[in-house]
This record gives C-alpha cells, structure tokens and sequence, in this order.
C-alpha cells in the first residue's frame, strides 16, 4: 500500500511538471488528436503538447519506469546468494500485492488525463496501461516463492553434513540423537514456527515444502549411510539412529501436516528392521509390503555389508541391554546373498 500511495503521488508531482512545462517532457509516440482532447478543453486552448492526455501519460510513463527499476532491484535481491527463506517469503508477499496495482495506478492515470470511458476506447495507444509491468512483479514473486524450498534444502544439506564427521563405529552408548540431526530439527522448528514468514505463503506451498524438508533429511542419511565416508556401523550407532527417527516422527506430529511422517519412511523403516533385527521378515515378501515397503534392497545390502560386531566391553555391555539388537553375522551373510 506505501508503494502504491508513493506511485501516486509521484505521478501528481510528475503530471504537475509536465503542466507546467507545457508538456515538454517526451513521451515515446503518444501523440494528443483533438479527439483525445478531454470534452472540457477547447481545440489549442493548451496546445497539443500542454494537453491533459500528454502530462498524464507522462505520469504513467515516469510510474513505469520507476516501477522497472524496483522489480529490477527486488529480482536481484531474490536471486541473490544472501537470500534466506524468511527474505524469499516476505519478498513473494510484497511483490504479489505489487502485482495488484495495476488497477488503482490505471484509474488514478484516466482520472489525471480527464478523459470519458469513450474516449478512452477510441485512443490509439494504451498509454495508461501498466499491465507489462504488475506482471513483472507477478512473475518475480514466483520466483521467490520457487527459491524459498530450494534454500531451505541447501541449508538442510549444509546442517546434514555434519554426520560424515560421526563416529559410526561407537563404542559406548549415547541416549542422545545425533548433534546434526538436533541441529537440522531446531532450524525447522524455527523456520516453520508460528511467527515465521512462511506462513504468509499458501498452504499447500507450505505443506509441499515440509514434505520436501523432511524428506531431503531421510535421504541425506541414507545416502550418507551407503557412501564411501561410511566405513562401517554397528548396533550402538543403529541406537543411535533409532533416537534420530524418535526425534523426526516428533517433528512430524508436531507439525500437524497430514501424513508429514511418510517423508522420513524411507528412513524410519530401515531403521526399524535393522532395530528389531528382523531380516527373514524382510526376505518375506507379504511381510516387506507391510512394514518395510520404503527400504529399498540395495539400501539395505549396502548398510548391513558395513554391519560391524562389537568388541570387548561393548561387547558385553550389549547383550545385556534389552534396547539393543545385535545382528548375527550368519543372518547377516544370508541376507546379503538373498538380495544379490
């Protein structure tokens, strides 16, 4: 509304200016015919280019431009490496309403000119017209609202990246989640929080982000798990990555997108079959259809090929907690060579 007011206002003082000069400002091709005299102004009562029709239309023109040059700006600042969600979102907002001053801009530039509806229809050239740019502004917004998943997940990418530095191979037993994971949650938490600018967007572009977050965080750690960083895991970190899936099914409830959870399926069930242990099941075909439809074979080849016993103490410390699972290395192979 404050740009809109300031267009208006600009186009007063323009329109006065061209008046005053006597219509001396250029005006591309917008030439004043006696018929595009307003009825209330006799032939050369102001000269063709002191007319009413000329100083508005060099009011349009001079809105136009200024206008140009504020999409011009705010695009730049869109398409900027420095741009954050939270700026992505409060731009694609601006610049929508932008895009809806055309009308009010249209109306105050005829009520300048003075001219009848009529004589509006019969005018050669639309110099009132500030179509080409309101969709400009349209079409940055766009932009912006397109960015705004991708620097979450780039964020998302730079946070997930912490675990290549993670021991996979502990030796003693951790009742927290990873720090990465922690981290990735809190800055989602924060990004989607009730006072964030995400939630001037529309719903559904919301929701498509959220799926989209979540489900770039199950995959980062899958792939991260299956990757040449990854030497080996053993039952302490599986533990460990069953606190990550607590902490994320969390996130998920809490969020109150519907079915949010499935994004991290991916993740939560290999986890799961690796938790439980239950690799004959998951040779089974009706039973991998109903508890571990996501995880994929090679996924699960991958990581139990890195499957690593425990040694001395941890050894022992393992067999005598009932939240930990140790896979056999014979259920191990046998697996593997099912899957191969």
């Amino acid at each position: 509304p404050k740009i809109c007011a300031a267009t208006i206002s600009l186009m007063d003082k323009t329109f006065a200016m061209a008046r005053q000069l006597g219509g001396a400002l250029p005006v591309r091709d917008h030439r004043v015919l006696p018929k595009d005299r307003p009825p209330s102004t006799p032939d050369g009562a102001d000269g063709a280019d002191g007319s009413f029709v000329v100083s508005a239309a060099c009011a349009a023109q001079v809105a136009n431009l200024c206008l140009d040059r504020l999409n011009a700006s705010m695009d730049q600042i869109v398409r900027g490496e420095s741009a954050t969600a939270e700026i992505l979102c409060q731009y694609t907002v601006n610049l929508s309403f932008l895009g809806q001053v055309r009308a009010p801009l249209e109306e105050h530039a005829q009520l300048l000119a003075q001219i009848s509806p009529s004589d509006m229809a019969a005018a050669k050239t639309k110099w009132w017209d500030f179509e080409d740019t309101c969709a400009k502004f349209a079409t940055t917004s766009e932009v912006a609202q397109s960015l705004v998943t991708k620097s979450i997940l780039g964020k998302i990418d730079e946070l997930m990246s912490g675990g290549s530095s993670v021991d996979w191979t502990p030796e003693e037993l951790s009742e927290e989640p990873h720090w990465f994971v922690s981290d990735t949650i809190h800055y989602l938490s924060v990004t989607f929080g009730p006072g964030s600018s995400l939630n001037l967007l529309p719903s559904a572009q919301t929701q498509l982000t959220y799926f989209s977050s979540c489900g770039r965080i199950s995959d980062s750690i899958i792939e991260l798990l299956c990757s040449p960083q990854v030497r080996g895991v053993n039952s302490l970190s599986i533990y460990s990555l069953s606190l990550d899936c607590k902490l994320l099914s969390e996130f998920a409830r809490n969020s109150e997108v519907p079915d949010l959870s499935t994004a991290f399926a991916r993740l939560t069930q290999l986890v799961a079959l690796l938790s439980s242990g239950d690799l004959e099941g998951y040779l089974d075909s009706d039973s991998r259809m109903q508890k571990y439809m996501f995880v994929s074979p090679d996924d699960l080849v991958m990581v139990l090929s890195k499957y690593q016993q425990l040694e001395g103490s941890s050894r022992i410390f393992s067999t005598s907690n009932n939240q930990l699972t140790v896979l056999k290395d014979s259920d191990v192979r046998r697996t593997i060579a099912a899957l191969k």
